[in-house]
């Protein structure tokens, strides 16, 4: 079985000499892995990792290569409890702007976003299951999207054992409420390529000032849900935005057809004992606008 050593030394630069322990994410370890000339790679691990998590982080990534306009880490390599990517360099903070506000680098990054979501298909879903977090998503194919997300997430979520013990039997009717107004609430729309957590943890840069994503909840499904992430907390300027409706059209007030989709990351962050309250209130004032 392939090692993380081994796939680092197979990269062509022989064993790695030094190792530097990165700012870890909400999910693995990782760690900046160089060899003796300098060249580095990005180690994640996760010991009790999920049998499939970093296989589907790998082909996240490879399917979303092919989108113009960002950056995709290479996969080096990957086992059951770690994955071995290209190192993009040094990072911000993810309370900070990988670039100036007004940099042309967040026009080419909305239009990476929007040629992302012109990859369409006749049905929302995936070949295989993802995760968010550590949460593993049956992604079965279907036609009808609002059945997909109300099944597939929104039923999924709630359904999780820290939901069932954190939300109140009234936040949940809310929930479901919504779920069940869904395809009133967002206009059916193709399904599209979703990177699927585009949130400003995920958005980084390469050295040579280039837009780039990592962390992919990969499949396919309406550009509403997957505008959720860059809206929801923020960390993308007007240009970012502005590059995007320029390429794929938005109607007007069309943050009321993606904000029902908050309710998503709200339940999952229950499931997982993040925060619980900021986004138990968070979730009783979307269910109370949109319920």
């Amino acid at each position: 079985m392939e090692s993380p050593e081994s796939a680092f030394a197979a990269a062509g630069h022989g064993p790695w000499s030094v190792q530097q322990p990165l700012m870890d994410g909400c999910i693995s370890a990782t760690t900046r892995v160089m060899a003796k000339d300098g060249w580095s790679a990005v180690l994640k691990q996760r010991s009790d990792a999920p049998w499939g998590l970093f296989a589907a982080e790998a082909a996240g990534l490879e399917a979303l290569r092919s989108v113009p306009g960002w950056h995709v880490p290479e996969v080096f390599g990957q086992g059951r409890t770690w994955l071995l990517i290209e190192d993009l360099g040094d990072q911000v903070g993810m309370d900070a702007l990988p670039f100036p506000a007004d940099d042309a680098a967040w026009g080419a990054f909305g239009r990476a976003l929007a040629h992302c979501h012109g990859r369409t298909v006749s049905r929302c879903g995936w070949d295989t299951g993802t995760f968010w977090g550590m949460l593993r998503f049956d992604n079965r194919w279907q036609e009808d999207g609002a059945a997909f997300y109300r099944k597939t997430r929104f039923r999924f979520l709630l359904d999780q054992p820290g939901c069932r013990r954190r939300l109140a039997p009234g936040d949940r009717r809310g929930v479901e409420r919504v779920m069940d107004r869904l395809h009133l609430l967002a206009p059916a729309e193709p399904p599209c390529l979703n990177h699927g957590d585009l949130w400003a943890g995920n958005r980084l840069r390469t050295r040579g000032g280039v837009p780039a994503v990592i962390d992919p909840f990969i499949h396919y499904g309406w550009a509403w849900c997957d505008l959720h992430n860059p809206l929801m907390y923020g960390g993308f300027p007007p240009r970012f935005w502005d590059a995007y409706r320029e390429c794929r059209w938005l109607p007007p007030r069309w943050q009321e057809h993606v904000e029902p989709f908050f309710l998503l990351h709200c339940l999952g962050c229950i499931a997982q004992d993040i925060e619980v309250g900021f986004h138990g209130d968070w979730l009783r004032r979307l269910v109370a606008r949109y319920g």
